[in-house]
């Protein structure tokens, strides 16, 4: 009886963090997307707008990584989008770290330079969905 007790529980557990990645940088994309499916997180990918908003309808992400520099639409206006019209938390994740004043004006949840250290931007990831859960709980 308890091993299907601890069975159950570990398919409980087995919940991955949905995340989209929109960078339009392959490499950046890819480093990104490998790391975090190691860490246990189910991984989907855009390199632009039109991209983003056909992978947050296909895969309904928990959250965003978003870079900024983006073709076509200013990464502010997509930051915005997901975060007050799909209540969706986003993470901006840019090499323009003196743009952290328009992160805070497109609503984003953060803002991580892509200078930082891996591990600060999965900790940051996390946060940001146990802050997103507890709003939805309340």
């Amino acid at each position: 009886m308890q091993k299907e007790t601890k069975m159950n529980r570990k398919k409980h557990s087995s919940h991955k963090d949905r995340v989209l990645i929109v960078e339009d940088e392959l490499s950046i994309r890819t480093n990104l997307s490998v790391r975090l499916r190691n860490e246990g997180f189910q991984v989907s990918l855009a390199e632009d707008w039109t991209e983003a908003v056909e992978a947050q309808i296909q895969n309904r992400p928990e959250i965003v990584i978003l870079d900024l520099n983006l073709p076509g639409v200013p990464g502010e206006n997509l930051a915005s989008y997901f975060q007050r019209d799909c209540n969706i938390p986003v993470v901006i994740y840019s090499a323009y770290v003196d743009r952290t004043e328009l992160a805070e004006l497109s609503d984003a949840s953060a803002f991580v330079p892509k200078t930082a250290p891996y591990e600060y931007l999965t900790a940051v990831l996390k946060s940001c969905l146990s802050a997103a859960r507890q709003k939805q709980c309340v």
